[in-house]
């Protein structure tokens, strides 16, 4: 994430403004400061010290208004230059009033200092969003204000070292300025620095032209009393707001009366000691700003914000029993530790829900409650101490006050308190990564709707939503005793069959009252990790309230022990320690939105999901390590040659014959095998290799068997023996394959090797055998390369990366998740999509064991097969399938084990679905897909029944293509235009989703014409033409 914000565009010339700006201000506080330090002593230094703080602050509450009108006004890096480029005379003054002597100038340039900030301030702020998005605000605001405390240090530092350096014996105030008026030079420079470096801040935004500032109801105090009606009128932004004024204010009396701690209990006088203490204090802020940022990542963590403030308490409490500067430096280090994590997300939540026209107003309405805090703070302070009151009681005193804050924020937000215990409880599982945070408004009412996978969907969303969230749940789970004071916290509404009509009412009052309303259209847990009918029920409120609809998905939780998944699938799914969840927002839809839509749009934010889980898969190899790690000693693949071989069997094999392929010329190496042991080790073997796999078809005619080895530039081929006798005889030209054939045959480790592998997969983690045993490839490395007839003059290869096939296979294993006793049986060649991705990666990487035969129309041999090791699941063409129905020598107790029948790569006849059903009693999930598409983009999945209200979630219906998979979705436009054609019209078939092909090998030309990128989504033009019925299945028009 840290990553992405620094490729945004201008962030390093701000970031470096904003450091240099904070050190400007505080360098010359610092030497006032520090004269006062060296001049006076007790109760008098403590009044002084708060006088110099509020010069600071009085400039932001007069002037905040005026300072948020120029910030909305004109563009914010224009503002930004301006306060700049005004510290340049300002600090000349300064380095003036040093060399002069005038104390009593310096000190009131302190407060015209002030004024520049205060301008300066919204729209620094401002800016953030501007720059970052919503997405990232919560870290941009860890990074920059990380930035700002590392300035506090180095001003600190920086300034009180060369303050001790300079001072020599002066005593008086004058003497002292003069001493050290070389401060004013490094002041000067730093104002000249920044000046230049915001001449590179780019501008992202327009200022609002049409704003204007009346003079007289600035001076009467309206824009006052209206700025602090729109700060109050949004509880959000106002506790954060009450939240930030308490937390500054407190540091400024602890800052105000830290010296004359120091000085009354530890006996330190050296203003070296006592910066370097705050400065300490300041790397805790730091490290915990970096922390916060990074708990958020893409969305606003506020679960930290209670850890935090009951934090801060402890520490304020311990500090006035403590004598030893180490101690005290360490305690206030744990100090700004939670105080990093206490203003981070606060500040985020403000310019989160604050509207952009009125950003800089927002800010600098923060900026004069917080200062008036910490004025008014500061003035009980000096009144402390004029009636004698040290330093001990006036710390314990903010103890106290953080204390009852803490308590305020628990009492009013419980469900921060909430949020926290599920952070803690989360934190060792799950990941969780936002996108689309930008869609969610603000304020106002709305609904969000998506899927539903498993029992914990609420508490994602929770954590997600940086807003009060209201839920609509079953009221069989409400009226549970022990859970309904829990679900009473997050106040959530109940819904029944028997009484929906009342929470209908209910949610519609909570829409017209600005809430947000979490629903499930889909009315029930998913049960087999599709989307499932969308009800119309979500309507009404949104109709009758116009409030906005944002669709969401959310991705990882189908698998996990929450959901409705095999027990076998969640084991092949949860090998990494932390489960990555992924929940993508997205763009708002009308009220009007029908339920088609609506499940249309949650689909297009399948995608964007299924992206972010694609961008974490490093390789096919070290996928397939971990699911051998699984279950190393059981049977992985089988064929009718009758040789069988366990994973780790597999696993050596490849690793041996990998060795040797890495030593070979060329990146693309050509496999003419059969399915079988034979071809799944020479496959394995060439991605262990770093290379990348050729299936290719031998029957091809000699000149397209030619131009696809030219094409893919191979001079490798891996083969056995027997099958080249078996394709000579088919008549396949053995010189067309040149010099460069490695045979398979009697290839395997020495015993040595096994048992160090078998030894190391029993004792390593899965992670580090895969670090060490297979390479990690570039992002984009191509795993696969197949040919496909798409061009008239040679053959297309079709290039396929690793994320595209472990992304596919992980889609169709969401919709048929395998059980432990499941086996697939298989017939369909290597150098098909469905044979490669489907029949040979899939099982592998899902711990499924497969029995392979070489032939698909022997459909005898395979029925033998099935028998023999219980096959459980087909896949299959339709032509295999045709075949099975059509031989006399099949009988339907052969394939009785069979639970699952998928058929894809080509059209279904009815006729052929028919007939298949009548004969074996097994429906053929049929599914829709291309080569392009790694192969499968849509599929017929199981119906499944919810045991808890006996409703059935409809997975295929008849005479369709099936709905897309988790991951991918489907537009129908017109085949001119490109445009979306009207629901249930006939139109061009586009995929979208993570399974698109990388493109096809040396044609760029051809990629072009039929893969589009549109809003983020890569889209593949099929040439095939359909339609969507009102459930979203897909019709093929030819079918």
């Amino acid at each position: 994430m840290q990553h992405r914000l620094l490729r945004i565009r201008g962030f390093f010339p701000y970031l470096f403004v904003v450091l240099v700006n904070a050190i400007i201000d505080l360098g010359h506080k610092i030497v006032i400061q520090n004269t006062v330090f060296k001049c006076y002593d007790g109760s008098t230094q403590i009044a002084l010290t708060a006088l110099v703080n509020a010069c600071i602050l009085l400039p932001f509450i007069v002037f905040f208004t005026p300072a948020g009108f120029l910030a909305d006004r004109f563009a914010k890096n224009v503002v930004i230059r301006c306060a700049a480029g005004f510290a340049i005379p300002l600090t000349v003054l300064i380095y003036a009033s040093y060399l002069l002597g005038w104390f009593e100038a310096a000190f009131a340039l302190t407060l015209i200092l002030a004024a520049q900030s205060a301008f300066y301030s919204p729209a620094k702020y401002g800016y953030i969003k501007e720059m970052a998005g919503k997405d990232n605000l919560g870290m941009a605001n860890g990074v920059v204000q990380a930035v700002t405390i590392i300035a506090i240090l180095l001003g600190g530092v920086l300034f009180s070292v060369v303050f001790e350096a300079l001072i020599g014996q002066a005593q008086t105030r004058e003497d002292i300025l003069r001493s050290v008026a070389p401060c004013g030079l490094l002041l000067m420079a730093g104002a000249m620095t920044q000046t230049l470096a915001s001449l590179r801040i780019p501008q992202f935004k327009q200022g609002e032209a049409s704003l204007r500032l009346d003079r007289r109801a600035y001076v009467r105090g309206e824009y006052l009393k209206n700025n602090l009606k729109n700060l109050y009128r949004h509880e959000t932004i106002w506790m954060s707001v009450l939240g930030l004024s308490l937390f500054w204010a407190v540091n400024q009396v602890l800052f105000a009366a830290f010296g004359a701690h120091l000085k009354e209990v530890a006996g330190v006088t050296s203003t070296v000691v006592a910066q370097g203490l705050l400065a300490i204090g300041g790397v805790g802020i730091m490290v915990g700003s970096i922390t916060a940022g990074r708990l958020s990542r893409t969305y606003i963590e506020t679960g930290i914000i209670p850890l935090a403030a009951v934090g801060m308490t402890l520490c304020l409490t311990l500090i006035p029993g403590l004598t030893q500067p180490v101690v005290l430096g360490c305690l206030l280090t744990v100090y700004g530790f939670f105080g990093g994590l206490f203003v981070v997300p606060l500040n985020a939540l403000i310019q989160f829900n604050a509207a952009d026209s009125d950003l800089g107003t927002i800010l600098a309405g923060n900026n004069f409650v917080q200062n008036v805090f910490m004025l008014s703070f500061l003035c009980g302070t000096v009144l402390a101490s004029l009636v004698g009151l040290g330093s001990v009681p006036i710390i314990l005193i903010l103890a106290a006050v953080v204390a009852l804050g803490s308590a305020y924020t628990l009492r009013k937000l419980p469900q921060s308190f909430m949020r926290f215990l599920l952070r803690v409880l989360f934190a060792q599982r799950y990941r969780l990564v936002v996108s689309g945070l930008e869609h969610i408004p603000s304020r106002g009412g709305m609904l969000l709707l998506g899927n539903h996978t498993s029992w914990i969907d609420w508490a994602v969303l929770h954590l997600a939503v940086p807003r009060p969230v209201r839920f609509v749940m079953s009221r069989k789970y409400y009226d549970l005793w022990y859970l309904r004071w829990f679900l009473d916290l997050y106040r959530v509404i109940p819904i029944s069959s028997t009484a929906s009509s009342s929470a209908l009412r209910t949610v519609m009052t909570s829409l017209r009252n600005g809430d947000c309303v979490v629903l499930f259209p889909e009315g029930a847990l998913s049960r087999n990790g599709q989307l499932g009918h969308f009800r119309r029920g979500y309507s009404i409120p949104a109709t009758q309230t116009k409030s906005p609809i944002v669709p969401f998905y959310l991705r990882g939780l189908w698998g996990s022990r929450w959901s409705a998944a095999s027990r076998h699938f969640q084991n092949t799914t949860t090998g990494a320690r932390v489960r990555d969840i992924t929940i993508c927002f997205g763009p708002v839809l009308p009220p009007e939105a029908s339920p088609l839509e609506v499940k249309q749009a949650v689909h297009r934010q399948s995608i964007r999901a299924w992206q972010e889980f694609a961008r974490t898969q490093i390789s096919i190899s070290r996928n397939w390590i971990r699911a051998v790690k699984r279950s190393p000693a059981r049977l992985a693949v089988a064929d009718s040659s009758g040789t069988q071989r366990a994973g780790e069997e597999l696993l050596g094999m490849a690793l041996h014959l990998a060795r040797r392929l890495k030593n070979l010329p060329g990146q693309n190496v050509g496999i003419l095998l059969p399915p079988g042991w034979l071809g799944t080790v020479a496959n394995m073997a060439v991605l262990l290799a770093g290379k990348t796999a050729v299936n290719l078809d031998p029957l091809l005619p000699d000149a397209s068997f030619a131009a696809c080895l030219r094409e893919a530039s191979i001079t490798t081929f891996l083969v056995s023996q027997p099958h080249l006798e078996k394709l000579r005889d088919q008549g396949v030209a053995e010189d067309i394959l040149g010099q460069g054939l490695v045979f398979l045959d009697g290839m395997r480790p020495s015993r040595r090797e096994e048992l160090l592998l078998r030894a190391m997969i029993r004792i390593l983690p899965g992670w580090l055998l895969g670090v060490i045993l297979a390479p990690r490839p570039e992002p984009e490395a191509t795993a696969a390369i197949l040919f496909v007839p798409r061009h008239a003059s040679a053959p297309l290869g079709v290039r396929l990366s690793h994320a595209n096939i472990i992304t596919n296979a992980r889609q169709v294993a969401c919709l048929f998740p395998p059980k432990a006793s499941d086996v697939l049986l298989a017939a369909l060649p290597l150098h098909h999509a469905l044979g490669l991705t489907m029949t040979m990666f899939l099982p592998l990487l899902e711990s499924v064991p497969v029995v392979c035969h070489h032939d698909p129309s022997d459909t005898r041999t395979l029925g033998r097969l099935c028998v023999e090791f219980e096959a459980t699941v087909l896949c299959a063409n339709p032509d295999m399938l045709l075949t099975m129905v059509q031989s006399q020598t099949v009988h339907p107790l052969m394939f009785a084990s069979l639970r699952f029948v998928l058929s894809a790569a080509a059209g279904l006849s009815d006729a052929c679905f028919q007939a298949f059903r009548h004969k074996f009693g097994l429906i053929v999930h049929e599914g829709y897909g291309t080569t392009e598409t790694t192969p499968v983009a849509t599929l017929n999945a199981p119906d499944v029944l919810n045991p808890t209200d006996l409703s059935v979630q409809q997975g295929r219906k008849a005479g369709t293509a099936g709905l897309p998979l988790p991951g991918s979705a489907l537009r129908i436009v017109h085949p001119e235009t490109m445009e979306d054609v009207e629901q249930g019209q006939s139109g061009l078939i586009l995929i979208g989703g993570t399974q698109i092909m990388q493109g096809y090998l040396n044609h760029p030309e051809h990629t072009a014409e039929v893969v589009l990128e549109r809003d983020g989504i890569t889209w593949y033009v099929t040439g095939d033409r359909g339609w969507l019925d009102g459930d979203g299945f897909l019709v093929l028009e030819n079918a």
